[in-house]
């Protein structure tokens, strides 16, 4: 049977056409592809914005809050096209978020789920046909948010990438607090220009981020490459991701994630500095926490846990006393 000419089917319309097949399978419904989901044999998205609304078209962005910083400057210059694009095509009308399996049984058994609750792995763009994060690259940028209330100027900085010379160029200094665009001068013909995670970004509550917008079951959108395959009695091969999923109860560390190093120095400085003035020995890691504990506890200040309090304390007094 070759399948008709659609990028995308309705959950609805992917179970009809398998109940037209001879013989017919009329035991497939909705809970047979979201099985698939789970176990990333196909893959659902949603579109940004369910109404199609185009006043809704400038709002929202995405938060790659997780994304581990990479020394190697050419896979770096392909993670900024691959997030430049992103932020291009999560301003088409009709763009398509790919959900993070991880989310799809909640899906499944809860009918809805909220925006705030889910994290994203890709983002399909209709306009050009194709995904932005290549599978290549994949692993490297999966595991996003959607904020459907900030623009990508809350998250994003400019930046300019040569792949002549496989460097980059920030446009603001944070030296002298100028803007500086490269030009002839610097002996590099091929800059083009692109947007980078900003190094001065503010953290922001899920209230600041997200609406209240609730992702229904029902919304989920299968591509009609992954159908084609089922039908032909295949499936696609699932991207073994690193898991970025709270596992076994077990606290995931986000300060274990790189940033960027700028802003990771800065952050030293800062811990550092105010341990010095409070008296605090980074050296004795667990004597520091118990101390910093026993203060906001008696002042009623919450703080991250132990294992987050040591990692940055360590990083902290490594980075000032190697």
């Amino acid at each position: 049977m070759n399948l008709p000419l659609k990028t995308f089917y309705s959950i609805d319309e992917a179970a009809r056409l398998f109940h037209g097949l001879f013989p017919q399978r009329l035991d497939i419904d909705d809970s047979y592809f979201f099985q698939l989901a789970i176990k990333g044999y196909i893959r659902l998205g949603i579109f940004k914005d369910p109404s199609h609304e185009k006043n809704h078209l400038s709002s929202g962005t995405l938060n790659f809050d997780w994304y581990e910083w990479t020394e190697d400057p050419e896979l770096l210059i392909e993670h900024v096209k691959a997030v430049t694009y992103c932020l291009s095509t999560i301003e088409e009308e009709g763009s398509i978020l790919i959900l993070h399996d991880a989310y799809i049984k909640d899906l499944l058994l809860r009918g809805e789920i909220s925006l705030s609750e889910v994290r994203f792995d890709n983002i399909f763009s209709l306009e050009h046909s194709e995904f932005c994060i290549k599978d290549q690259i994949l692993n490297d940028l999966f595991f996003f948010e959607y904020t459907d209330k900030l623009r990508y100027h809350h998250f994003y900085e400019s930046i300019f990438y040569s792949d002549s010379t496989h460097s980059l160029h920030y446009v603001f200094n944070e030296e002298d607090g100028n803007y500086y665009v490269p030009s002839m001068e610097h002996e590099v013909p091929d800059w083009v220009t692109g947007f980078w995670f900003d190094r001065f970004a503010d953290n922001y509550e899920d209230k600041d981020k997200f609406s209240d917008r609730m992702i229904k079951k029902e919304e989920c959108l299968i591509f009609g490459e992954d159908l084609q395959l089922l039908l032909d009695g295949k499936h696609r091969e699932p991207i073994q991701n690193v898991s970025r999923i709270k596992k076994n109860d077990m606290e995931v560390v986000k300060e274990q994630i790189k940033q960027h190093p700028k802003r990771a120095n800065s952050i030293n400085q800062i811990i550092y500095g105010l341990a010095k003035m409070a008296d605090l020995d980074l050296s004795q890691h667990q004597s520091a926490y118990t101390q910093l504990e026993a203060f906001c506890n008696s002042n009623g200040i919450e703080i991250p846990g132990k294992d987050t309090c040591g990692n940055l304390f360590r990083e902290a007094h490594r980075k000032f006393n190697s």
